[in-house]
């Protein structure tokens, strides 16, 4: 009779541990983003180009002086003849830095 409080205790104990222990929520990597050219302040330098998708930085930022000449996203959105970062910034080229 002794054993039944202990052993719900530790039934009690295991799961209160489980409650608090982070889901594994690894997704798989991504190989390719949307890459935008950028001026120093941040801003899309040429909004009516369809950004490149690539798994490296496609601009030659290494000849600028221009810290995070440009910036990576996991999608775009089209608005007429513009396009716009949407979704999550990923990479931030900081060749200069």
């Amino acid at each position: 009779m002794k054993k039944l409080p202990y052993g719900l205790l530790a039934i009690l104990l295991a799961v209160g541990a489980m409650a608090f222990t982070k889901a594994n929520t690894q997704h798989a990597a991504r190989t390719s983003y949307y890459w935008f050219e950028t001026d120093a302040v941040g801003n899309v330098i040429d909004p009516s180009t369809e950004p490149p998708l690539s798994a490296s930085d496609p601009f030659d930022c290494g000849n600028l002086t221009t810290i995070g000449c440009s910036k990576a996203f996991d999608s775009f959105q089209q608005s007429g003849d513009v396009y716009v970062p949407d979704g999550s910034l990923e990479i931030v080229d900081t060749k200069n830095q």
